[in-house]
């Protein structure tokens, strides 16, 4: 093996045809190379006169970082990677080492796609490599989280959107893309709610012949957003909230037509009621728990209570 020191300014560092890392900065990376030095030489090719990147982009950036002019190098041709393209022998290189990120694993299968391979070699060949199911649909899949804009890898990078959001995003106008990642950065929202929330919204683009983002910018969302005493949490869910609410009017009146009247029966908190959840039947169901005979007696005593008053028979009434 051949391995020369070469000064990092003979590199054409902005070259990246052949990355596949995601976030360049590595602490643990820089502390292994200033305590015992850089193990693994980078790999390079030259090509056209110019020397591009083919393995070693964070061992390259720990060594700036460090303040190094030069990294431990093996300088190849186009012919020492036959019949892999150079891209096939970083992706290989990488995963010698580690398991690729979400990101990192899309960002991979994009650039082999970019470099001519054909996608049923792909789907056949880098999909298992990669741990994944040999489908063409994962490969789409993977290609849209790749392609999708950078506001929305910062939330998948950051474990902010679960990948599945990021592909349902991905499908939308890149202003839609922004919008989303940036209300990522005020509020957040389970992997349940982020399915929720797009439905949603996509519902109601659909059912009001408006924009996509249109529904956040009501007042009632605004007014949420803004709220300095809530966490992003809470302002996800109270998001969540406004979003159904306007998108099930009827039912949203029913429910807190029910929450009044239960209310109104003055049962003890222990005493659970629960109404069939569209609202379509009169049927309420009652749960309560008890420790002991007289817990018991008691919660039954309250019930009995209830049925004797003229507020229960308010709680059957199904409202149109």
């Amino acid at each position: 093996m051949n391995i020369t020191d070469m000064p990092i300014r003979d590199i054409d560092t902005a070259n990246e045809e052949c990355r596949i890392s995601g976030e360049l900065e590595a602490p643990a990376l820089v502390r292994s190379l200033r305590d015992i030095g850089q193990l693994n030489p980078v790999v390079l090719l030259e090509r056209g006169g110019r020397r591009i990147i083919v393995c070693g982009f964070r061992r390259i950036h720990a060594a700036r970082t460090l303040g190094r002019e030069s990294v431990p190098a093996r300088v190849l041709g186009p012919a020492d990677f036959s019949p892999l393209h150079p891209l096939e022998f970083a992706l290989r290189d990488n995963l010698a080492f580690r398991p690729l990120e979400p990101l990192e694993r899309a960002r991979a299968l994009d650039k082999l796609e970019e470099a001519g391979l054909l996608p049923e070699t792909i789907v056949r060949v880098y999909l298992p490599l990669l741990g994944l199911p040999p489908r063409a649909d994962i490969l789409e899949s993977q290609l849209l989280v790749a392609r999708a804009r950078p506001g929305l890898h910062h939330c998948l990078a950051g474990g902010i959107l679960t990948q599945q959001s990021v592909e349902a995003l991905a499908r939308m106008p890149p202003e839609s893309q922004d919008r989303f990642a940036l209300l990522m950065e005020r509020i957040r929202l389970s992997a349940s709610l982020q399915r929720q929330v797009l439905g949603l919204l996509r519902d109601l683009a659909a059912g009001d012949g408006a924009s996509w983002g249109a529904p956040l910018d009501g007042e009632e969302v605004g007014a949420i957003l803004d709220d300095p005493s809530l966490s992003p949490a809470a302002k996800g869910e109270g998001l969540h909230e406004a979003l159904y609410r306007r998108r099930h009017p009827r039912l949203t009146r029913a429910r807190a037509r029910f929450r009044e009247r239960e209310r109104a029966l003055g049962l003890p908190g222990a005493i659970r009621l629960a109404a069939h959840p569209y609202f379509e039947t009169a049927d309420i169901r009652v749960e309560f728990s008890a420790p002991d005979a007289a817990r018991f007696r008691f919660l039954a005593g309250e019930l009995e209570r209830a049925a004797r008053g003229a507020d229960l028979e308010t709680l059957f009434e199904v409202d149109e």
